[in-house]
């Protein structure tokens, strides 16, 4: 059962090579395992999908 006066991690991973996705997925099951809630984002750089479904004259 979680605790109530516990706070969130919130971990960053960045810059060049290899590593990073396979550190936070690990990380992530980890938690997982101990039953703690896990929410994994990722920015993208350049076009976004949303971009693709949008037509070219939306207003959004």
């Amino acid at each position: 059962m979680p605790r109530n006066d516990r706070h969130g991690l919130f971990h960053v991973y960045t810059g060049n090579g290899k590593g990073k996705t396979t550190a936070a997925l690990g990380l992530s099951l980890r938690a997982l395992g101990h039953d703690w809630r896990v929410f994994i984002g990722q920015f993208m750089k350049g076009r976004c999908m949303e971009s693709w479904l949008l037509p070219k004259d939306s207003k959004i």
